[in-house]
């Protein structure tokens, strides 16, 4: 995966509530959002990309963050924190249903135990992470740390 494409995937991952303006695309430019594509292939960086008549679609990946420069679904320096994106016209297809189940039979197999999220409260990929096994870690006014156990 190129740093380009996770910057945009990255924007598509961001949850806008329904009747609320987008935001500016120089948001993932902010360094708690940065933080998810910077330096992109360092050592625990591992993803998966989805393709569709030959166009990238989407992709899932996962980054193990530490204690002083953490991400939003933080649970320790051993659960690789995973984020996900489709582009708006793949959504509601299963396409990203296949995603994270690739992405937790690939952490499996490379000897992770669990793996860690964040998603805002309001956001419908909730009932995907809740059926694919993540439990609620940490809950706030309109976000949740889950994880699920590998």
């Amino acid at each position: 995966m190129d740093r380009r494409f996770l910057r945009n995937m990255l924007y598509e991952a961001i949850f806008v509530p329904e009747r609320q303006k987008a935001f500016s695309k120089s948001i993932i430019n902010l360094p708690e959002l940065s933080r998810y594509f910077e330096e992109w292939g360092r050592p625990g960086d591992f993803g998966i990309v989805a393709i569709n008549n030959g166009r990238r679609v989407g992709a899932v990946w996962c980054r193990q963050f530490e204690v002083n420069s953490k991400g939003f679904g933080f649970v320790d320096g051993h659960t690789p924190e995973l984020t996900i994106a489709l582009k708006r016209k793949y959504r509601d297809r299963g396409i990203g249903t296949g995603l994270m189940r690739e992405m937790l039979a690939f952490a499996r197999e490379k000897g992770y135990k669990a793996i860690s999220l964040s998603v805002d409260t309001r956001n419908r990929a909730t009932d995907l992470y809740i059926r694919e096994g993540f439990e609620i870690v940490e809950r706030q006014e309109y976000s949740m740390t889950m994880k699920r156990v590998l």
